[in-house]
């Protein structure tokens, strides 16, 4: 069962969410043509994937696939990861430690 998320936080990303939808419609870009969008949006996909699976939803979006063992991102050099008050137990970043060193 995925942890209890931030329901202000997570309606905020909603909304950004149809920001991106308006957006990215705006351009006009033809339905051919593919768009990528980069980035983690703030969102963390092991711990709370509903958020991501949100954006998707409303913006038609597929996740690439993922190749090998590493779910994280970002290596042992970045402070940030598990620091963000998302996890306040610390658990993020003791799972990716794990994950990083097998």
């Amino acid at each position: 069962m995925e942890p209890f998320v931030n329901r202000e936080r997570s309606f905020i990303r909603r909304l950004q969410s149809i920001e991106i939808k308006i957006f990215i419609e705006s351009l006009n870009i033809p339905r051919s043509e593919p768009v990528i969008l980069l980035g983690d949006f703030n969102m963390d996909y092991i711990k709370y994937p509903s958020e991501i699976l949100t954006l998707m939803k409303y913006n038609n979006l597929e996740l690439p696939n993922f190749k090998g063992s590493q779910i994280f991102s970002s290596d042992a050099s970045n402070y940030l990861v598990g620091k963000d008050g998302v996890a306040e137990d610390n658990s993020c970043n003791q799972q990716y430690l794990r994950n990083l060193t097998g």
